[in-house]
């Protein structure tokens, strides 16, 4: 048994928190290098460049993980290589209806937004050769490297894109020529550092690709593959929708302050929960195939570690939230954000169960019931609603985190449910 195999789920949550220290690393630099408002339309940009590539870098993606792993199992080669082009062609088709927007942006801009619109030039290169590395990921994974597949977006590009604003402000510092760094400079180097990863994912692709794959015949399911984008695609947005609900709502019913608070909550909590959505990206191509296969003992040993993995990994975060948040709130971000510490708390036992629950989602999306996924997450989001307009208006940011509390217990439940309707497998850790 080599090192990846023996100590895969640990390295993958390795490679989590390497992702959390470079992402906070870049955008602590971002921060310093650039002015605020210069910080502000890097943010807007950038944030409207990762809403606009959720298809391909997560529908797309996640389409090529359950694929190529069960494609690879019964090795079928030639559906294989038919699914690797035809994810190109589709990130390549998506870009260019991208491009094309981006000219007639750049076209029609006025002196308003003008600021955007240069920046909107170095977005329109970010977004495709992004995405075009998130699914050469996604097809590593599905191939059984799901480190590799991992590090090119959680490690390699951001690491690279430090690497690259530290020597252009070397640069610029030593030509003393008093050129600023600017969001369109931040941007052009983000899109260097995504192609310097995109560069070493289809070098590995093609070290790592069966040989039998590039000599078959490609044979090509484009009414399926395209068919599953979207839901795929919306899962995501719901989830992001689930989020973003108690920001809006403290934004609409209360002070600017508490959103504030309820983010610093929120980024607590998601420490808990980090170590399951590393182990679920570990994990999702050996779900994948094992539902082709019908392996269902194996199956439910892989889910059992799995959860096993994740609780041991969270329980410790959790505990020292519940006892030290407080202290360690104020100590990070300053006394004006003591107040979430109890919201903390909510999240983080939430999560604690949502840990517990294990990789239901990932099942159900590898198994190719995500649209019964959305259904859950949906559910969840309308009683998320409902308990919103009644809690933030007397609660603020406790009633937000018990909200959202509630919403992420009902999905996950829902979830393991239809797990072991479907599968007759559990997915709890005992």
């Amino acid at each position: 048994m080599t090192l990846a195999n023996r100590f895969g789920p640990h390295l993958s949550i390795g490679i989590q928190i390497c992702a959390l220290a470079l992402g906070l690393l870049c955008n602590l630099v971002l921060a310093r290098l650039l002015s605020a408002d210069g910080y502000g339309v890097y943010s807007i940009v950038y944030t409207l460049v990762s809403m606009i590539g959720m298809p391909l870098e997560v529908g797309l993606a996640m389409v090529m993980v359950r694929e190529i792993a069960s494609l690879h199992a019964g090795q079928d080669w030639g559906r294989m290589r038919g699914a690797i082009r035809a994810s190109t062609f589709i990130s390549l088709a998506f870009s260019a209806v991208w491009l094309s927007s981006c000219a007639i942006f750049l076209i029609l801009a006025d002196t308003e937004t003008s600021h955007y619109a240069a920046a909107a030039l170095w977005a329109a290169f970010l977004l495709p050769i992004a995405g075009l590395a998130a699914v050469r990921g996604s097809i590593l994974r599905g191939l059984g490297h799901p480190l590799w597949g991992q590090a090119m977006g959680a490690v390699l590009k951001p690491g690279f894109f430090l690497l690259l604003m530290a020597a252009m402000a070397i640069k610029l510092w030593t030509d003393g020529a008093g050129v600023k760094f600017s969001p369109n400079l931040a941007l052009a180097l983000h899109s260097a550092a995504a192609a310097i990863a995109l560069g070493i994912g289809m070098w590995l692709m093609a070290r790592l690709i069966p040989a039998d794959v590039k000599s078959a015949e490609p044979t090509y399911e484009w009414r399926r593959w395209l068919a599953n984008i979207p839901g795929y695609s919306l899962m995501a947005a719901a989830f992001a929708a689930n989020q973003a609900i108690a920001t809006l709502a403290l934004a609409f019913f209360d002070q600017p302050q508490a959103v504030g608070v309820y983010r610093v909550a929120e980024l607590g909590a998601s420490l808990v929960v980090m170590p399951l959505g590393a182990i679920a990206i570990h994990y999702s191509a050996d779900i994948a195939r094992l539902i082709s296969q019908g392996n269902t003992t194996e199956l439910r040993a892989k889910l059992r570690h799995a959860a096993r993995v994740a609780i041991a990994a969270a329980c410790p975060v959790a505990l020292i939230f519940l006892i030290f948040g407080r202290e360690l709130i104020k100590a990070a971000f300053g006394e004006s954000y003591s107040g979430a510490s109890l919201p903390l708390a909510i999240l983080s036992l939430a999560q604690i169960v949502n840990t517990l629950t294990g990789l239901a989602g990932i099942v159900m999306s590898m198994g190719g019931h995500h649209r019964e996924a959305l259904a859950a997450v949906l559910i969840a989001i309308g009683i998320q609603l409902a308990l919103t307009l009644w809690l933030v208006p007397s609660h603020s940011v406790t009633g937000a985190a018990i909200s959202s509390a509630i919403a992420t217990l009902v999905w996950c439940q829902i979830l393991r449910l239809r797990v072991r309707k479907h599968y007759l497998v559990s997915t709890l850790p005992i």
